[in-house]
């Protein structure tokens, strides 16, 4: 999985990331758009335009959670745009915080941001070339050399970034056994702390809007750290009263080499170089001198006109220039994508400034040329040697390139067949219809991307569907003027559309269906009987609120009707039927009844006498007998 992934059931097919991502990094299968690793050089464009945030950067936050945790010492560094992510709060205030959150060492990445800046002055002033040299401090422009432009990768300083400097300082003063957290507004540094090249370096690169995150978890705030801000940062070298609270690197001097005979020594103070996230913030912190800065050095910011440099570049570089700072973000990394600041970039510029001129001309260092004694002699006591030197790959992938007759076919397959059909609108997301082909061809994109072309297709199978449904429509205004209707409802009504256009629906039908729906705002089903025209409707009525219309679907059920009325009477008859059947059966049987109720009392009245008849001649035969015994 790669470092920006899409959460599908978010992404509504807008194409916005595909019109933001300069590189086309952007596949989109099925409607639904995903990052293409290979390509995407992680500018993190497309997180910030997507209005569904449909975008999803890889978190860091449980891993940097879980070495907090895990009990090893860990160290931050942070970015010096804190300032500008957090302007309601003072350096000191998110210093304070940060130990809080359990880091037992903080400080600004700026400290080896100076180192780099220095080695990018070296290769001006030592190096060969090839000319110009390009910054190398932006990991997005590496990606972007890397993956869209590798035959210039010659021209990149072999510096490491800021980032991989400083997590190489702090690994070699602190301990291998120490975890670097590194926190800034970038995405693509998430991406560059596991580069094959400097891996290893950082342990979890956090963006400021992962820290808030966590925070909030935390129930902490900066801005409200006031009465903790002393304890906090109690253990600082240089104190909570006259400082930010920082840590220092407990070190006599830092020698950096870059350049065959030359170097640069220095301590591990920020000074000019916490100005790195502005353009031009690596030439002020080189200290390099106005001329050069007038005739040698340029300052590229914003993804547009790098590309447009680099373009440009293996035709022959601009006479005269031999560095030139690029950064992928418009004004450098204070319009970083996870900056998270409600302030214009304007207003972040500023802070960064200030925060960068409130240091001074402290923390400068000397450069050593090849005579020095220091860089030709052994290494001092106590002193760090710090490695920036690193190495670049070419990571292209080649698309297979279509031919004319390919491109003409994908076009016509969109009704383009003639060179005035191609609109060239960028509604898909393509600066142009060719362009678009191409990304058909290339499996990066589908033909129902093409918007004007969809819509003419809806619009042919609406009208399709409007003309040949075999059920009226009629379509009004709020006021049931009516707008529109289909050939069926001029047959039923024996008028043309013409005359019927304009004119109020209730003069020529029974309103009360649409009237209900533009009332209740929703939709309405019912029978409608239209007696001056000889039929009964069934309509089904929708108030479209966001058009202003009404819509009707008439369905004629007069012979439906009049089939229901028939059967109706029929069971009606058939009812009648059955209860006079009903009606002679009871007769009959009450007839019967009182033919058997005579009999039955005839027959009881004779076997009652027969009954007495035999009790009264058994009683005399018993009294005839006890007077024979008596005589005897």
């Amino acid at each position: 999985m790669g470092v920006i992934t899409t959460i599908e059931a978010r992404c509504k097919d807008c194409y916005k990331c595909v019109r933001s991502c300069p590189v086309k990094a952007i596949r989109v299968t099925s409607g639904h758009a995903e990052v293409v690793d290979d390509r995407c050089i992680l500018d993190g464009r497309c997180t910030r335009v997507c209005p569904q945030k449909a975008k999803k950067v890889e978190s860091g936050l449980d891993h940097a959670q879980s070495l907090v945790r895990s009990g090893a010492r860990v160290a931050v560094s942070l970015a010096p745009s804190f300032v500008a992510a957090f302007p309601g709060a003072r350096p000191d205030q998110v210093v304070a915080v940060l130990r809080l959150l359990g880091f037992s060492f903080i400080q600004e990445t700026a400290v080896a941001a100076r180192f780099v800046a220095a080695g990018h002055r070296l290769l001006v002033e030592h190096g060969k070339g090839p000319w110009p040299i390009i910054s190398s401090s932006c990991p997005a422009i590496v990606n972007l050399i890397e993956k869209h432009y590798p035959g210039v990768i010659g021209h990149i300083a072999p510096v490491v970034s800021p980032m991989v400097a400083h997590g190489r300082l702090l690994k070699r003063t602190l301990g291998q056994d120490t975890a670097v957290v590194f926190i800034g507004p970038c995405v693509a540094k998430k991406g560059e702390a596991a580069d094959k090249h400097v891996k290893g370096a950082v342990d979890a690169v956090l963006t400021f809007e992962e820290l808030r995150e966590w925070l909030s978890r935390e129930g902490l705030d900066p801005e409200t750290l006031e009465t903790q801000v002393e304890s906090a940062c109690a253990g600082s070298p240089d104190g909570p009263g006259g400082g930010c609270g920082f840590d220092r690197i407990p070190s006599a001097s830092i020698r950096v080499e870059i350049a065959p005979g030359a170097a640069y020594l220095s301590t591990d103070s920020p000074g000019l170089a916490r100005t790195f996230p502005v353009g031009g913030g690596l030439i002020k912190s080189a200290g390099l001198p106005s001329d050069l800065l007038e005739e040698d050095i340029a300052v590229v910011t914003g993804l547009e006109e790098c590309m447009e440099f680099l373009e440009a570049l293996p035709a022959g570089a601009p006479e005269g220039i031999k560095l030139v700072e690029m950064m992928a973000c418009d004004g450098g990394c204070v319009d970083g994508p996870f900056i998270c600041s409600d302030l214009s970039l304007f207003q972040r510029r500023r802070r960064v400034l200030s925060y960068g001129a409130g240091s001074g001309s402290a923390g400068r260092g000397r450069y050593l040329r090849a005579a020095s004694p220091e860089l030709t002699g052994p290494q001092l006591p106590g002193q760090i040697l710090l490695p920036l030197m690193r190495t670049y790959g070419a990571r292209k992938v080649d698309a297979p390139e279509p031919g004319e007759e390919d491109i003409r076919r994908i076009l016509a397959a969109t009704g383009k067949t003639l060179p005035e059909d191609e609109l060239n609108c960028g509604a898909c997301g393509y600066d142009s219809c060719r362009e678009k082909a191409m990304a058909v061809y290339q499996g990066m994109a589908e033909i129902e991307m093409c918007i004007p072309y969809m819509r003419k297709r809806a619009e042919s199978m609406a009208s399709v569907t409007f003309n040949l449904t075999p059920n009226g429509i009629i379509i009004t205004n709020a006021g049931l003027e009516i707008l529109d209707v289909n050939p069926v409802i001029e047959r039923k009504l024996g008028m043309r559309r013409d005359e019927i256009k304009g004119r109020k629906l209730n003069e020529l039908l029974d309103a009360v269906a649409f009237e209900d729906a533009l009332k209740a705002k929703k939709v309405i089903t019912r029978e409608v009987a239209c007696p001056e025209r000889g039929m009964v409707t069934l309509q089904t009525v929708v108030f479209i609120e966001e058009q202003g219309m009404v819509l009707g679907v008439i369905t004629d059920i007069t012979e439906e009707r009049k089939q229901r009325e028939k059967l109706n009477s029929v069971r009606r008859e058939t009812l009648d039927k059955a209860q006079e059947v009903i009606n002679k059966q009871m007769r009959v049987a009450q007839e019967i009844a009182g033919l058997l109720g005579e009999t039955t009392a005839e027959t009881k009245v004779l076997l009652t006498k027969l009954m007495k008849l035999f009790q009264s001649e058994e009683g005399n035969g018993a009294e005839r007998g006890m007077s024979d015994e008596h005589i005897r």
